[in-house]
């Protein structure tokens, strides 16, 4: 098994973390969408970097994310929850008009 950091630091037991990368992974398998990054997407990214205090990644999911909400708005759709744990990010999220849960607040 790997070691991972809530596991090292005793936040979770090897079942709880058992429990939770199956769970991650049904839900990853069947309820979130995955999206290519495209140049496109990294040039936005760049944008909000220089917007926001983001890291890298965070600018990447971002940019991603606002990306879909652009291509279901044609669609006549325009829900999206954007999940993230990171403040700034979530507060980049929100400033940027996205509808934002943490999932931290639901522990």
């Amino acid at each position: 098994m790997l070691k991972f950091s809530r596991l090292c630091t005793g936040d979770l037991s090897s079942s709880e973390l058992q429990n939770a990368c199956e769970f991650f992974q049904k839900d990853f398998d069947s309820f979130f969408a995955r999206l290519s990054v495209t140049k496109a997407t990294v040039d936005a990214g760049m944008r909000l970097i220089q917007k926001y205090p983001l890291r890298g990644y965070d600018s990447i999911q971002l940019a991603t994310a606002l990306s879909f909400l652009e291509e279901l708005r044609k669609l006549d759709g325009e829900f999206l929850l954007f999940a993230g744990a990171d403040k700034i990010l979530n507060n980049a999220a929100n400033a940027e008009g996205l509808t934002v849960i943490n999932p931290a607040e639901y522990e």
